[in-house]
């Protein structure tokens, strides 16, 4: 799973193995040890997604996508019913807000949930970088390496 984050947008890009994983199992978590900590990453398929807590401090049950910050664990529900046929439809993800009323203290979120296919555009259809076709280590112990 690639992760994005740029302003206030947060975006997951799955590749096809983890999209499979996805529908199959009903989530896909990704974790990277940093130090003695894990942050970590999940993407839950539910019927029912919940929002964290309403203003009497119960977990509101809204049949819309949120997103939960737990620790250092990243938590997104989705509508189940959303990704049905997604591994082999031309949907390429899914885009959702959460309101700033969600999110005591900050701004609207805007989440993405997407295929992971190449890209070389940016939406002014300007190149970022040609293919990668080289990846340099920046490591003395460590050659430079082609990328397949």
């Amino acid at each position: 799973m690639k992760i994005r984050i740029h302003e206030q947008h947060l975006r997951f890009r799955l590749a096809e193995s983890e999209v499979v994983e996805l529908l199959k199992s009903g989530f896909f978590s990704e974790n990277i040890a940093i130090g003695g900590s894990i942050l970590g990453f999940s993407i839950y398929l539910v019927e029912n997604p919940t929002h964290p807590l309403n203003s009497s401090g119960q977990k509101e049950v809204t049949g819309s996508p949120s997103v939960q910050l737990v620790g250092s664990h990243t938590r997104l529900e989705i509508p189940r019913m959303w990704t049905a046929g997604w591994q082999t439809n031309d949907v390429v993800g899914f885009e959702f807000e959460i309101p700033p009323s969600a999110q005591p203290k900050s701004d609207r979120l805007t989440v993405i949930i997407e295929k992971d296919y190449p890209c070389a555009h940016t939406k002014e259809g300007k190149a970022l970088f040609g293919t990668p076709v080289k990846m340099k280590t920046g490591l003395p112990w460590a050659e430079d390496r082609d990328l397949e």
